[in-house]
């Protein structure tokens, strides 16, 4: 059974990484592109906090970054490979996902079991609440896995 108790240790889990990957990065060190076919920090940074977006809105809580933002981060949008008048500055994402975080703390400390059954429907996915956070939680810690690598890689580079 989902709890609030587990989404919000598995929640804090992937914050943890991010914490961790992410501490003394750049918003050059973001754009830094991996050896192979794949994306840098910046955009999969992006991908999270466009995500955490939908995760807001499963919880009734409100944006913390504008739509044109998160729209050059949503699913299937094209790798960032530089500056670029669409590109985040890395420090706004990083402050966008530690305050959605914060945001997403609150609601589930006090989230009912109520609210935690109720089906709601978000980015094109109904289900459960608490199901839904939960997809998106594991969505999320997969991208979080890909920090460390691209932060071995930022800092070699410099």
């Amino acid at each position: 059974m989902i709890t609030t108790t587990s989404l919000i240790t598995n929640f804090e889990r992937d914050a943890s990484y991010l914490r961790d990957h992410l501490a003394g990065l750049t918003h050059a060190d973001s754009l830094l592109q991996p050896p192979v076919n794949g994306n840098c920090i910046n955009w999969i940074l992006g991908h999270i906090v466009c995500y955490r977006g939908y995760t807001l809105q499963v919880c009734d809580l409100p944006p913390v970054i504008n739509a044109p933002v998160t729209q050059r981060y949503a699913r299937d949008t094209a790798p960032v490979t530089g500056e670029a008048a669409d590109v985040a500055d890395f420090a706004e994402l990083v402050q966008a996902y530690w305050t959605g975080h914060e945001q997403l703390l609150v609601y589930l400390r006090t989230m009912t079991p109520e609210q935690a059954r109720e089906t709601v429907t978000v980015a094109g996915f109904t289900l459960p609440r608490a199901e839904l956070l939960t997809n998106f939680m594991r969505h999320e810690s997969y991208h979080a896995g890909q920090f460390e690598l691209l932060r071995e890689l930022a800092l070699a580079a410099r």
